[in-house]
C-alpha cells in the first residue's frame, strides 16, 4: 500500500481513508497546448528508499536552464521526504533529504519556488522544535544555489501557527508568504477547531535571519479555517487564498470553505474578507489547492467535492471568481467533472496559458480510475489530455499541477504508479 497524506482534512485517497491532497502549487503555464490523447512519457520513477524520493505530490518547478525541481512526502535516508531535482538529460538526483527531528523539517507537502538567486524555498509538514507531535509542528526551508539546506523559520503550534501544507509565494521585497493549516489563536483545546484553525504568515528577511509574523489567524465562522491551499499576491499586495472548510454554509460537514483576500491596512495591519463562501452541491466544496489569477485579474480555482452527483458527494468543478465593482466577486461554475473519462475530483492547482486556455489535474476517475490531464477552453470546454493506467510504464493519481517546459510539452508527479509504484514525474507532448 502506498503512504498516506500527512493532512489534517479526511476524504478519500485510494484507500488511505484520508483526505484531499495538500498538492498545492502555483503553475504558470506559457504557451497553449494542442489535444494530445496519446500516452505520457515518464522521465523518472521514484524507487523510493534511502536513494530516492517517494510519493510527490506537489507541482515541480523549473529554472531557465531548464533543470525540473520538487518535493516527495516520502523517501531519502530517513523515509521523511526530500527535494529531488531533474536534469534536462533526465537524470535524477536527491538534492536533500530531510532528517526530522529539532533541527530539521519533515514530509515536504507543498511545492517549491525559486528566487533570482537560484534559491529554492518551501514547507514541511512536519518537523522542527515544536511539540506538536514527535516530529515536530513543520518547518520552512531553503535550499541555496549551492544546495546547503537551512530552517528558516520552526512552526511552534501556538499562535504562529502549525502543519503547513502548501508551498510559499514571494513578493517583490523578498518577503515569503504562506499558509498553516492548524495552530493559530484558536490552538489546541479550542472547541472551534482542534490544534488550530490554521493561520496566513509573513516571513521577512533581516540581517541574516527570517522574523515570522501571523497575518491572519482563522476562527472556523464565516472568515473560513484550515488552509490546505497556498497564495497567490496581486501587484497591489494583496493575497488570495482558500480554506478547506469553514464560510459557515450549513451543507456541508465542517462548513464548505472559503475563497478569502488578506489586505494591507497600514502600520502593519492586515483585513481579511471572504470574497466566496462555498455552498456545497452545484457551487462546490472543500478548496484544498492555491488559486490561478488571470491576467484579467479572475480567479481560478478546483473544488475536489460538488457539482455534478454523479459521485455522490460531487464530482469536483473548476470555479471563476470575477471581480466586480465595490470589492465584489461574482462566482461562475466554470466546469463540473462528470468522473469516466472526463475525470473526477481535481485536487491540483490551475496553470494557464496566454490564450486564457486552462491545464490541470484530477486524482479519480479517467479510463483506469487513476486520474488525468485535461484543458479547459476559454469558454470552459474541457479535453482530456491523458487518462494515468498506473501501470508500471505511468503513473496514478496526479494530485499536483502542470507546468510547461520550452517547446511545449506539459510536466507533472503522481503520486503513485511507475516502476516501484512510488510515483512518476512524468511529460506531456503535443
Amino acid at each position: 500500500m502506498i503512504p498516506c497524506l500527512r493532512t489534517g482534512a479526511a476524504r478519500w485517497l485510494l484507500g488511505c481513508g484520508l483526505a484531499v491532497a495538500a498538492a498545492n502549487i502555483s503553475a504558470v503555464a506559457h504557451e497553449s497546448k494542442k489535444v494530445n490523447n496519446g500516452p505520457d512519457t515518464v522521465l523518472h520513477s521514484f524507487a523510493g528508499g534511502p536513494g530516492d524520493g517517494s510519493f510527490p505530490v506537489a507541482t515541480l518547478v523549473a529554472d531557465p536552464s531548464g533543470n525540473f525541481y520538487g518535493t516527495t512526502e516520502y523517501g531519502g535516508t530517513n523515509d521523511l521526504g526530500a527535494v529531488v531535482a531533474l536534469a534536462p538529460n533526465g537524470a535524477e538526483s536527491v538534492l536533500y533529504a530531510f532528517a526530522g527531528g529539532a533541527s530539521d523539517g519533515a514530509y515536504p507537502g507543498g511545492n517549491l519556488i525559486e528566487d533570482s538567486s537560484g534559491n529554492l524555498y518551501g514547507t514541511t509538514i512536519e518537523g522542527g522544535a515544536g511539540q506538536c507531535s514527535e516530529d515536530g509542528c513543520g518547518t520552512v526551508f531553503e535550499i541555496s544555489s549551492g544546495g546547503t539546506e537551512s530552517v528558516l523559520y520552526s512552526f511552534s503550534g501556538l499562535s504562529d501557527g502549525a502543519s503547513p501544507q502548501a508551498g510559499l509565494v514571494q513578493d517583490q521585497a523578498g518577503n515569503l508568504y504562506g499558509t498553516t493549516y492548524s495552530g493559530g489563536v484558536s490552538t489546541i483545546g479550542s472547541v472551534n477547531c482542534e490544534g488550530g484553525c490554521g493561520t496566513v504568515f509573513e516571513l521577512s528577511p533581516a540581517n541574516g535571519s527570517w522574523t515570522e509574523t501571523v497575518l491572519y489567524s482563522f476562527a472556523n465562522g464565516k472568515d473560513g479555517a484550515n488552509p490546505l491551499g497556498g497564495l497567490v499576491i496581486d501587484s497591489a499586495g494583496n493575497l488570495y487564498g482558500t480554506t478547506s472548510v469553514g464560510g459557515g454554509s450549513i451543507n456541508c460537514q465542517g462548513s464548505c470553505g472559503t475563497v478569502f483576500e488578506l489586505s494591507p491596512s497600514g502600520n502593519g495591519n492586515w483585513t481579511e474578507k471572504v470574497i466566496y463562501p462555498f455552498r456545497g452541491g452545484g457551487s462546490g466544496s472543500n478548496p484544498s489547492s492555491t488559486l490561478y489569477m488571470s491576467a484579467q485579474g479572475n480567479l481560478f480555482g478546483t473544488a475536489p467535492e460538488g457539482g455534478s452527483a454523479r459521485c455522490g458527494g460531487g464530482c469536483g468543478l473548476v470555479f471563476k471568481l470575477t471581480p466586480q465593482k465595490n470589492g465584489v466577486w461574482s462566482e461562475i461554475k466554470f466546469r463540473s467533472f462528470a468522473a469516466g473519462s472526463k475525470g473526477a475530483f481535481p485536487t491540483g492547482n490551475l496553470a494557464g496559458d496566454a490564450a486564457g486556455n486552462l491545464y490541470g489535474t484530477t486524482e479519480g476517475a479517467g479510463l483506469f480510475d487513476c486520474g488525468i490531464a485535461y484543458q479547459l477552453s476559454v469558454s470552459g470546454v474541457e479535453t482530456p489530455l491523458h487518462s494515468f493506467t498506473g501501470n508500471p510504464a505511468d503513473g496514478c493519481a496526479p494530485f499536483g499541477g502542470l507546468i510547461t517546459g520550452s517547446s511545449n510539452q506539459l510536466y507533472g508527479t503522481t503520486a503513485s504508479g511507475g516502476t516501484s509504484n512510488n510515483g512518476t514525474i512524468f511529460q506531456l507532448s503535443e
